[in-house]
């Protein structure tokens, strides 16, 4: 799925519930940050010519950033810097998970085949 798609429904769910600006903004960081192992595109593209092509978003896209170790940490983000720790480290949870079933469902790679998690 798009990273915007992700945004989006990182927004929504934290705006379902009564939370600061604070909350809401850790909540749709969740959303998006798993994808934030997809940047290794940029050197993939910087590189494709030369005689020692970097394949780091080929190899790594959907593995760094898409575990329960991230999850994790995304929770204890959340913990540490929320207002209503529990209930926005809950949300962000939720929205990570959102973000792996977005992408089991709707994310293709390059060549046309589906990503696995």
């Amino acid at each position: 799925m798009s990273p915007i798609t992700h945004f989006f429904v990182g927004w929504s769910v934290a705006n379902a519930g009564h939370m600061d600006r604070k909350d809401r903004f850790l909540i749709t960081a969740a959303g998006i940050a798993p994808d934030i192992d997809g940047f290794g595109i940029i050197a993939d593209i910087l590189t494709r010519n030369t005689q020692h092509p970097l394949h780091w978003w080929d190899r790594f896209h959907h593995v760094f950033g898409h575990n329960l170790g991230f999850g994790i940490a995304i929770v204890i983000v959340a913990l540490c810097l929320g207002t209503r720790r529990w209930f926005a480290a809950c949300l962000a949870f939720v929205v990570f998970h959102l973000h792996l079933l977005g992408d089991l469902l709707g994310a293709r790679g390059p060549e046309g085949y589906q990503w696995p998690i």
